[in-house]
Order: C-alpha cells, then sequence, then structure tokens
C-alpha cells in the first residue's frame, strides 16, 4: 500500500509540473499574437507526447522499485498456483537457513572468533609430540619441571592435570544434596599469568596455597550463580566434596572457559598433589605457556627441540627420541576436529 501511494502521488506530482509548463508556453504564444486554440496546439506540439514525458519521469523515480513490486506479483501469484512446490520451496529454504546459521555460530565460536584472554596471540599449547598427527600431548611432572627451568622463551607457564580423582568428576554437597561437578587441577600460575583472566570475586591460586595446607578452589561463575545463589559471602567459606573440605578464594567471570569442549564447574589447585613431581611415568600433565614479548611461535620451538635433547641426556631410557610440540592455543583447542571444521565451514559456504 505504501508503494501505490506513492505512486499516486507521484503521478499528481508529475501532472502539476506539466500543467504549469504547458500554461507557461502557452501564454507566451499568446502573447505573439496567436489565438488561444493556436497557442494551445502549438505548446503541445513543442512540448511533445505528455503521456511519454510522464513516463520517463516515473521511470527515474520509481523505476527500481516497481520492476521489484511487479517481479513479486508475479512470483507470489506463480507461488500460489502451486501451492505444494511452495510449501517444499518454504520449507527446504527455512531448513537450509537454519542449520547453516547453527553450523556457522558455532564453527564462529571454535574458530574465528579469538579467545577471551589477553593477548591470546601469546598462549600456546605444548607438550610431548603425538606420534600419530604431532600435536602436542602430556607430559610427566619431571620432564614438565625441567622444560620450566631451562626455557628462556616463555614469560609464564602452568599445568592442567585433568585427570584427578574420578577423572575429574567430583560430588558437591549442597545442604544434604549430592550435586555432580567437573573440575580441573590447575598449576597457580594458570588464571593471571598465563591466561591473563581476572576472577570476578576474590582471587585466583597462589604459590602459597600448595604450601598452606589448606586445599583451595576456583567456582565457575556457573556454579556460583547456580548452587549459591550468587552469594558473594560463598568466597572464604569452606565448601564439601566428596573427598573432604575445601576452601573457596575465587569466582571466574561469566562465560570463562579453559577449553570449548569441556564445560568446568570447579578448579583446583597443586596438580602435584594428585601427581607426585617425582613421577616419570605418568604422562596426563598438559602444559600452556605465555611466549614472552617479540618471542615468536618458531623461535620457542626451535628452543625446545634443544631441550629435547638435554631430556634425552638427563633420561635415555624414557626420553630416547623424544620431541617437544608447541601450537597456538586457539588451535589446539579445536585439534583434530580442525579439518572437519573447516569442511563444514566450506559446506556452509557452498551452501549460502
Amino acid at each position: 500500500m505504501t508503494f501505490l501511494k506513492r505512486r499516486k502521488k507521484l503521478d499528481h506530482e508529475i501532472d502539476e509540473e506539466l500543467r504549469f509548463h504547458l500554461e507557461r508556453r502557452t501564454e507566451r504564444y499568446l502573447r505573439s499574437g496567436l489565438s488561444p486554440e493556436e497557442a494551445r496546439r502549438k505548446a503541445l506540439d513543442r512540448f511533445g507526447s505528455v503521456e511519454a514525458v510522464r513516463e520517463a519521469v516515473r521511470q527515474i523515480e520509481l523505476g527500481a522499485i516497481e520492476t521489484i513490486w511487479q517481479d513479486v506479483r508475479y512470483g507470489a501469484r506463480t507461488l500460489a498456483k502451486s501451492p505444494g512446490f511452495t510449501a517444499v520451496a518454504v520449507l527446504s529454504l527455512a531448513l537450509g537457513i537454519g542449520l547453516n546459521s547453527a553450523i556457522f555460530s558455532a564453527i564462529n565460536a571454535v574458530m574465528l572468533r579469538p579467545l577471551p584472554f589477553q593477548d591470546p596471540e601469546r598462549i600456546v599449547s605444548i607438550g610431548e609430540a603425538s606420534q600419530e598427527d604431532g600435536l602436542p600431548g602430556g607430559i610427566n611432572p619431571v620432564n614438565y619441571l625441567e622444560w620450566e627451568k631451562q626455557n628462556q622463551v616463555f614469560e609464564s607457564m602452568a599445568v592442567v592435570f585433568p585427570f584427578a580423582h574420578s577423572n575429574g568428576r567430583y560430588v558437591l554437597m549442597v545442604g544434604d544434596t549430592p550435586v555432580p561437578i567437573s573440575s580441573l587441577r590447575v598449576s597457580a600460575s594458570f588464571f593471571q599469568q598465563v591466561l591473563g583472566v581476572q576472577p570476578a570475586l576474590g582471587r585466583g591460586f597462589l604459590p602459597e596455597d600448595d604450601e598452606s595446607g589448606v586445599r583451595v578452589v576456583v567456582l565457575s561463575h556457573e556454579l556460583w550463580r547456580g548452587q549459591f545463589a550468587s552469594d558473594p559471602a560463598v568466597v572464604g567459606r569452606d565448601i564439601a566434596l566428596d573427598d573432604g573440605s575445601y576452601r573457596v578464594v575465587g569466582v571466574l567471570p561469566s562465560g570463562f572457559r579453559s577449553n570449548w569442549r569441556v564445560h568446568t564447574d570447579l578448579w583446583l589447585s597443586n596438580p602435584f598433589d594428585a601427581i607426585p613431581k617425582t613421577n616419570r611415568s605418568t604422562y596426563g600433565l598438559r602444559p600452556i605457556a605465555r611466549l614472552k614479548p617479540g618471542v615468536t611461535l618458531e623461535q620457542a620451538r626451535a628452543e625446545m627441540e634443544v631441550i629435547a635433547k638435554s631430556l634425552e641426556r638427563l633420561d635415555p631410557k624414557r626420553n630416547k627420541g623424544i620431541r617437544l610440540a608447541a601450537m597456538p592455543l586457539h588451535d589446539s583447542w579445536t585439534g583434530r576436529a580442525r579439518p572437519l571444521l573447516q569442511l563444514l565451514l566450506g559446506a556452509v559456504g557452498l551452501v549460502l
């Protein structure tokens, strides 16, 4: 209706403009001595086809809109003649657009969007290179500590141990109600020094927490909101897990994730409480590190080759042929799923 009103208004304006110019030209001919009939006829001849002028102006003003409007009306009439085909076409488009939107949103969150950490391009995943694909894998505590001591390229390093206490599964007692939760053990430098993440409440872990004798935890924002009613007084309070009492020292910001594939409810300190520092046979530690400013990943990899040879000399039996690997943390989050995600992204592009 808006388009039709606009066209009627434009036609009225065109008619008024044409009438004005015809009248002015007719008056000039009248002043030259012609009769009213002759003046009018000569003005029309001089002016040309009024309808042609009207149509030319209309095309300039409404050409594109009118063409689209005509196409829409034609398409609507065509679809109305085939309701079955129309229903299938609309349903196919809706499903295709919805599916593409969902896939792109997931890929954007995993592959395209930068990690929500401070200077994420400086954060790398490190470990012993997997023989299968060369990706960073686990490392034992002895090798990790040597690595931490010898390297000159990392500003800070931290380690994650995901397998402590029933593969990271705990039971939180909320009153008399047991609540299953997921957990990770991380070293003191994990949050602030390596990831550059500041807790929303309280603090992260400190090196002295490992020596204090008090077991401490940091809560996810979601666990704090869901099980503790967003009570800020929970910081400093003891909570009960199925293996004893822990003190809450901090609450992380909303949406924080340390791995896109796994949601974590609670973080515990001191991985070496679960796997001793002298252990040479358990390769469950997952290190991450922050590169020093100006240090490239290639420089870090070159130094890691030197450290690998040093580790082999220290323990020839266990470290024979050892290789150390490093890759951007963002890439390690996708890992072996990256080719599949890239394929899905290509499929989204083709469908669109």
